[in-house]
């Protein structure tokens, strides 16, 4: 079982008291997908397979993890990750000192529905990754273009056929310090290289939706106790 989205340019995993949650794949289009944990927090960890630096965009449930405004991965700017670095997006930011953290909830409960009066993107993590333009020589600005975050010393539709929205959410939980940051950062195109998203649900939602096997009976269980027991006294 895999706990990690590997890509040309990125690893990306969801990680809940520290651990790597399993990742599960939709059967027909290979969509992956993470079971929820109600009322956990948790983080989006995101790891620079490459030599250059990147800039990452993160949204959950379609907002922007960096600014409270819809997630926009042409507009918003994101954190900027070093070669072969890697970064953890704790929790809605709510500025450069501090954020506060993402926690499994109730689509009614989330950021998204308190934002927006409505929950229709709930359950659904997206990374928008940009390489950055190299620059051969020195070229002199009156101003910084694209500024994005540096972190300081830390390491689509839903298919037919399954019910409904999504059943969980992303509310916000505890704030606490988390300190980035400024920096420029030069896209080398206007689109990203790549975009990856990951949805979650809950394990019951999952099970029933037949992307997570229900659990089979065990032809060897290991009983600790034996026939004695049955025995007519």
């Amino acid at each position: 079982m895999e706990n990690t989205i590997s890509t040309n340019y990125v690893n990306v995993a969801v990680l809940v008291n520290g651990q790597r949650q399993p990742v599960y794949r939709r059967p027909h289009d290979r969509q992956p997908f993470v079971a929820g944990v109600w009322g956990a927090l948790f983080v989006l960890e995101v790891r620079n397979c490459t030599g250059g630096r990147i800039e990452v965009l993160s949204s959950v449930d379609g907002r922007n993890t960096l600014h409270d405004e819809p997630a926009d991965m042409v507009q918003n700017r994101g954190m900027i990750i070093p070669a072969y670095g890697s970064y953890q997006f704790a929790g809605w930011r709510i500025d450069d000192n501090n954020s506060a953290a993402f926690v499994f909830t109730d689509p009614t409960e989330s950021v998204a529905q308190m934002a927006t009066g409505q929950a229709s993107n709930a359950g659904v993590f997206g990374f928008a990754v940009y390489t950055e333009r190299r620059i051969e020589q020195p070229v002199y600005r009156t101003h910084v273009q694209n500024t994005g975050y540096e972190p300081l010393t830390r390491s689509g539709p839903q298919s037919k056929g399954l019910e409904g929205l999504g059943d969980m959410g992303t509310g916000i939980g505890d704030v606490r310090a988390d300190h980035v940051e400024r920096t420029s950062f030069i896209r080398a195109q206007s689109r990203p290289a790549e975009i990856v998203t990951i949805q979650y649900r809950s394990h019951e939602w999952l099970e029933r939706n037949g992307i997570i096997a229900p659990d089979e009976p065990n032809a060897f269980p290991g009983a600790q106790t034996g026939y004695a027991q049955y025995l007519a006294k």
